[in-house]
């Protein structure tokens, strides 16, 4: 029976494939399937594995296929090719790269007589390692910080070498997997080896993380005549300068996670998550710009507002402040367009303390269309009374600035003449000196402190416009006037200095 099914099999292929990719597909007999990103991905396995590129980092989203193709496909592949190299594949824990080890091992068992002339010899032969039969080729599947003394790698297969959060969070982890890749992993290399580190992002200091910050210790390490690493970074949703030339916002593998799907799972793991395992991006956990360790809060009751001064609620750190003795602004940052797509219009409303403290007081973020601004604006002045509104200026937002001032609401234009880094650097500023708050219980208080924390590599950045706007305002209204009249004053004025 087994040699009839040889026999039909012969009669189908009778050659090996010219890449990965391909033998995939003929192989499962269509249960893998191809996709761009994956063909992608198999072009650059043959240029790795003729040596025109010897470095690669692919970075994709959770169950878009990445080990499928690279960690099973492509090491019986290889060995088929090249019958006398040495293959190491490494992931998190040694059962986990023993399972690769072991599919590996099936196919070559099943196709590699038919296709290239090889046997798995009977006396090297389990998932954590084989050798070929009449060949100094095999392959070692053992985990991270596992012993590779005495192996030798023409290809070294790095397959997530991150379990989960918990480890992506231990500094020690991190540490360790980095100097297991460098002391041990990194040295088996032959010196026409090869190296492929497949991984979902997890943090900014990840393996990939550390790699890309020290490419240099890399590269003059041993063999000095490695090129570049070649990053395969395939974004869920496509971004600018896209590899596969997706538009902006398009899935990767729409397929099987569509926009709807990937937007699920945003909602449910939340910015700071999606952005590392879905988009390639992990931010730092404390933020860049904005640092979570200095967000302070408030909260309040119908006549005072609560400031934490410190985390707890010591009546020590608390300080009270009467809302009569505030002063309310609001800055607004329009979009242009009310597109799903596209940029939202914010409304951030704060008020100033006799003390120059800043109460973040309400956020409004929606897409509305431009003929619905000049009401929204309207909605402000009849829900706040005696509120200073500043907008941008950009664009059409300046004849819509006109048609406020015609209605007689006291309103200012906020010009942007400095880039958004730059611009949110005096609002952080007073953010770390302790002089920002935020409420605690705030039903948008999370989207608001996720945009902080990504900017500026975050998707939006229209919170941290309108938010970055205060401090101009700030700096141009007296804050030694009293509160009674603040607003007085400030209506007279008309603030023209860029921002």
């Amino acid at each position: 029976m087994a040699g009839k099914l040889s026999k039909k099999k012969n009669n189908e292929i009778d050659k090996l494939p010219e890449n990965p990719a391909d033998f995939a597909e003929l192989i499962s007999k269509g249960r893998w399937r191809k996709a761009p990103h994956l063909e992608l991905i198999s072009e650059y396995l043959v240029l790795a594995s003729k040596r025109i590129v010897k470095k690669i980092i692919i970075n994709l989203p959770p169950r878009h296929g990445k080990s499928e193709l690279t960690s099973k496909y492509f090491p019986a592949w290889y060995l088929m090719k090249f019958k006398n190299h040495r293959i190491i594949l490494t992931s998190y824990g040694a059962k986990f790269a023993g399972s690769w080890g072991k599919k590996v091992l099936q196919i070559i068992e099943e196709w590699g007589e038919i296709l290239a002339g090889i046997k798995i010899s009977s006396k090297s032969k389990s998932i954590a390692g084989f050798d070929l039969e009449e060949y100094d080729g095999g392959m070692d599947s053992v985990g991270i910080g596992g012993s590779l003394t005495g192996r030798g790698a023409n290809l070294l297969i790095i397959d997530d070498p991150i379990k989960n959060d918990k480890e992506a969070h231990s500094q020690k982890i991190r540490d360790n997997i980095w100097d297991w890749f460098i002391s041990t992993a990194f040295t088996r290399l032959e010196p026409d080896g090869i190296v492929i580190i497949i991984m979902t992002r997890w943090h900014e200091d990840d393996l990939v993380g550390k790699i890309l910050k020290k490419e240099e210790i890399i590269a003059t390490y041993e063999n000095k005549n490695y090129d570049d690493w070649k990053i395969l970074r395939l974004p869920a949703i496509a971004e600018e300068s896209d590899l596969l030339g997706r538009k902006i916002g398009e899935a990767l593998w729409s397929e099987r996670f569509d926009i709807t799907k990937l937007n699920e799972i945003k909602n449910i793991l939340g910015s700071y998550w999606f952005e590392a395992l879905y988009q390639q991006n992990p931010r730092p956990e404390g933020g860049q710009i904005f640092l979570r360790k200095y967000f302070k809060y408030y909260y309040e009751d119908f006549d005072h507002y609560y400031l934490l001064l410190s985390s707890g609620l010591d009546i020590n750190n608390v300080k009270t402040v009467r809302k009569l003795d505030c002063n309310y602004f609001a800055t607004v940052d329009l979009a242009v367009t009310s597109k799903e797509t596209s940029d939202y219009t914010v409304i951030l409303i704060f008020c100033l303390t006799p003390d120059k403290e800043i109460i973040i007081v309400d956020l409004i973020r929606e897409h509305y269309k431009g003929s619905e601004h000049l009401e929204k604006i309207k909605s402000i002045f009849r829900r706040w009374e005696g509120i200073f509104v500043g907008i941008e200026t950009v664009q059409y937002q300046v004849s819509l600035l006109q048609q406020a001032e015609k209605e007689g609401l006291k309103v200012i234009g906020l010009k942007p003449s400095k880039d958004k880094q730059a611009r949110s650097l005096p609002i952080s500023a007073k953010v770390e000196a302790g002089y920002v708050f935020f409420p605690e219980n705030s039903h948008w208080l999370k989207c608001f402190e996720d945009e902080l924390l990504a900017f500026p590599n975050s998707r939006y950045d229209d919170q941290v416009d309108a938010f970055s706007y205060i401090a101009y305002l700030i700096e141009n209204i007296s804050l030694t006037a009293p509160a009674s009249s603040l607003l007085k004053n400030i209506s007279k004025k008309r603030l023209t200095k860029d921002f």
